[in-house]
């Protein structure tokens, strides 16, 4: 009979220490790392540069215009969670929205090996796509001889939901566009929180995002 007493004697001793411990803030628990809140500003839909050159031999795109379905998409900024830190930005065009250019192509000039000419006629050129694009912001200290940036793109990537195209040449220099969107994507993204143009928005140590 003693020890059936004991033994609850222990028991109610042990679950009075597993409920002041569960109380206690120094508790070895875990906590699962909260989901960063995000903002939702404006974002322009991205200007293209009025040429574009993919290579020599290769096609020079001119004209390029892009619209944005649905009107200008929207920038949302937020924490990094730990360890890293910092701050991410997030900008999605959707399906549908397009890029008009004219394609030209060009290859080395025979008389002039290190010049590239029209070696063909202009063609239209309509691109249909959608990308979810994420970046995360870095700055670049001053130092002796180097000149500080207050803002640039540690690293990004730019995931494209849809690139499509009735013309067969897009297989060719698809790559070089998706690239070219990317960087404007990260140049516009830069201008849109410095208010100001960004001619280099990727800072010196950039990589891309896996």
């Amino acid at each position: 009979m003693n020890k059936i007493v004991r033994m609850h004697a222990v028991v109610a001793t042990l679950a009075l220490v597993t409920l002041s411990l569960a109380g206690c803030g120094g508790g070895s628990t875990t906590p699962s790392t909260p989901a960063p809140t995000t903002t939702a500003v404006p974002f322009p839909c991205p200007a293209l540069p009025s040429m574009f050159r993919t290579g020599c031999p290769g096609v020079d795109l001119t004209g390029m215009t892009l619209t944005c379905a649905g009107g200008a998409p929207s920038m949302t900024t937020g924490p990094i969670p730990p360890p890293s830190g910092g701050t991410r930005i997030g900008v999605t065009i959707p399906n549908g929205s397009t890029i008009a250019a004219s394609i030209n192509p060009v290859g080395p000039d025979p008389l002039h090996p290190n010049n590239c000419m029209a070696v063909g006629p202009s063609v239209p050129l309509a691109v249909t796509f959608g990308v979810a694009y994420v970046g995360d912001l870095g700055s670049v200290a001053a130092a002796p001889g180097v000149t500080a940036i207050p803002f640039c793109i540690s690293r990004s990537k730019a995931t494209f939901s849809q690139f499509a195209s009735p013309d067969p040449l897009i297989t060719i220099f698809q790559d070089p566009l998706k690239g070219l969107l990317h960087l404007e994507l990260d140049r516009q993204v830069i201008e849109k929180l410095s208010g100001a143009p960004a001619p280099t928005p990727r800072c010196p140590f950039w990589r891309q995002m896996p």
